[in-house]
């Protein structure tokens, strides 16, 4: 089995449903799969520290590493310049699936504290 099917089956339906998943896909680096990668409407949080009115599209990333855990990374564009969301390293499996569903957030943190 594929890592990015791994860690696909790992995070719920409902999680990937919250965030609006779109064009998942596996991540590769140096020709090797390496994770699982996919797009998601995310309220950004703004320079004045506030929560976005809008949604962006976002990259959000899961990347197995040496340590048999999971390093998340949600990035956007903005002015032509990549700015990270949220990211996390060593991220146990059964982690993964409530911080995907804390992302979906409208308050003024990144992650909603109740889940995290």
């Amino acid at each position: 089995m594929s890592i990015a099917t791994t860690i696909r089956q790992q995070i719920s339906l409902g999680s990937l449903m919250s965030l609006g998943m779109q064009q998942p896909a596996a991540l590769t680096a140096d020709n090797e799969e390496v994770g699982f990668t996919f797009l998601a409407r995310i309220l950004p949080i703004t320079k004045s520290g506030r929560r976005g009115t809008s949604p962006r599209i976002m990259r959000v990333s899961v990347t197995l590493n040496g340590n048999d855990l999971y390093d998340v990374e949600v990035t956007y564009i903005a002015r032509r310049k990549p700015v990270t969301h949220y990211e996390a390293v060593n991220v146990g499996a059964e982690q993964i699936s409530t911080l995907m569903l804390a992302l979906d957030y409208d308050g003024d943190q990144v992650l909603n504290p109740r889940l995290i």
